[in-house]
């Protein structure tokens, strides 16, 4: 049996709680979005590493989905065209450090 699967999506930021993230993630749809590199980058980069590390702690795979600024994601025809490796986002993370206060 595999692992069930979280996606975890780059867009535009929003926070629902716990109940609405089970719920999402019990219908198959993401639970977590945020933009990178706005004022509140170093909290995003901060949920994003807890996200993926608590995730990685419960054996569980994660989904990293990417669209620009400019797209929405509504318009995104093939979501496995958006599909990032999560050690990707952590790169992109670690290049930003200190460039953010």
């Amino acid at each position: 049996m595999s692992s069930p699967e979280v996606q975890f999506v780059r867009g535009v930021s929003s926070s629902g709680g716990l109940e609405e993230a089970q719920n999402r993630i019990a219908d198959g749809k993401y639970f977590y979005e945020a933009e990178l590199y706005m004022n509140d980058h170093v909290g995003v980069d901060e949920e994003i590493r807890e996200i993926l590390d608590g995730l990685e702690n419960l054996g569980l795979g994660s989904r990293v989905l990417e669209i620009l600024h400019d797209e929405e994601w509504g318009d995104l025809e093939d979501e496995d065209l958006a599909v990032i490796d999560s050690q990707v986002l952590l790169n992109m993370l670690d290049d930003a450090e200190g460039q953010f206060s």
